[in-house]
């Protein structure tokens, strides 16, 4: 989960401009079977702010709120798909870049 700047991504068809930096990402992308799964604007009319994951059902949930503060950037929520069970222990690490 990042603001990735890359306003000019389809990610319809997880495609982009001719360029270094859209081929690479796009690749890497494609590459390593991510999924992106942030479908509404989340600055002005762009999809900046992206949730990447390869295994196709484990965000069930995104969602948009309005800026906080000065930020232009929407907030974005998401639910993972993760079974906490008494018997599981998972350790989830998120780092959140805010510019």
């Amino acid at each position: 989960m990042a603001d990735f700047n890359l306003p000019d991504c389809d990610w319809q068809h997880y495609h982009g401009p001719t360029n270094a930096v859209y081929n690479s990402f796009l690749s890497f992308i494609n590459t390593h079977g991510f999924m992106q799964f942030v479908y509404e604007p989340t600055r002005d009319s762009s999809i900046l702010d992206l949730v990447f994951s390869n295994v196709h059902d484990f965000i069930l949930d995104v969602f948009l709120l309005p800026p906080i503060n000065t930020s232009d950037h929407s907030v974005m929520i998401f639910k993972p798909n993760i079974d906490f069970s008494a018997d599981t222990f998972i350790q989830l690490e998120v780092l959140l870049c805010i510019y």
